[in-house]
């Protein structure tokens, strides 16, 4: 499992149209979720988490690297529960 961080400097309505936009692109997707989305705590940076059941999409990746209102992302490997550590 893997999920992309995406930051944005841009206002805050903006960000969350980006996010609806993101949850309508991959509602019928089984294998992409909106995870989450809002602002971080020092810079108010809008962000938006989207998280893939395996990896993300490269296509995806050079989508977002060529997109000019993501400033910045991020995309890491989720770690599986395993029953014995919760």
């Amino acid at each position: 499992m893997q999920d992309i961080h995406m930051t944005f400097n841009l206002p805050p309505e903006q960000v969350r149209k980006l996010a609806e936009d993101y949850e309508d692109d991959f509602r019928t997707c089984d294998n992409v979720a909106l995870i989450d989305w809002g602002f971080s705590c020092k810079k108010q940076h809008g962000y938006i988490v989207l998280e893939w059941v395996d990896e993300v999409a490269a296509e995806f990746v050079a989508q977002v690297q060529a997109d000019e209102q993501v400033e910045d992302y991020c995309v890491y490997d989720v770690p599986c529960c395993v029953d014995e550590y919760l």
